[in-house]
């Protein structure tokens, strides 16, 4: 995988698991990735100096591990990326039906036989459409891979203001890439 000039990189611990991005409703270079599996822990993002700190949220509800949505005033979820966005997934490469062997059976496979499988080698891009050019911000390399777009590499947030983007790895634990949509990256990888 490679990263074409990520404002920031964060790498949760295996225990903090999935990042889930809010941003400062009074400070747009401000965001917060709450970790819900550790009871509304977060971590306080500021973009501008690039300065993480720790942070504490509680759920709508008392229980932040049963929710991902926090009724927080000063807080707001980052919005989710769908694919008629200016951010999407493209797959550069030769795509390949191939019969594989795969164990069947629910719930424990015991069953060996066959099924098609649709395998791609080549390169998996996240890319930016901004001011009408194309800015490719990851890129990942897959041979015989079963990965699919629309989310099968991770999930694409953006702000509110529309300046910063999130990546969240689709793996354990989530690497979560911070771009910024204002800096002048080069368009392509070389």
């Amino acid at each position: 995988m490679e990263a074409n000039h990520p404002w920031m990189v964060f790498d949760p611990t295996m225990e903090q698991d999935l990042p889930s991005p809010y941003a400062d409703k009074n400070d747009p270079n401000v965001l917060y990735l709450i970790f819900v599996r550790e009871n509304g822990l977060a971590v306080r993002v500021d973009l501008k100096t690039k300065v993480i700190s720790p942070a504490h949220f509680t759920s709508d509800d008392g229980d932040p591990a049963t929710t991902t949505r926090y009724k927080i005033a000063a807080v707001t979820r980052l919005e989710y990326v769908k694919s008629d966005e200016p951010v999407f997934e493209e797959f550069r490469g030769a795509t390949e039906k191939r019969k594989i062997s795969h164990m069947f059976g629910f719930p424990v496979a015991t069953k060996p036989g066959t099924r098609e499988a649709t395998l791609r080698t080549g390169y998996w891009y996240v890319v930016d459409h901004r001011n009408a050019h194309k800015v490719e911000l990851l890129r990942v390399k897959i041979k015989d891979s079963e990965l699919t777009g629309n989310g099968g590499l991770g999930e694409t947030y953006i702000s509110p203001d529309k300046k910063w983007i999130v990546f969240t790895l689709a793996n354990h634990p989530a690497r979560t890439f911070i771009f910024n949509r204002e800096g002048t990256d080069p368009e392509t990888f070389q």
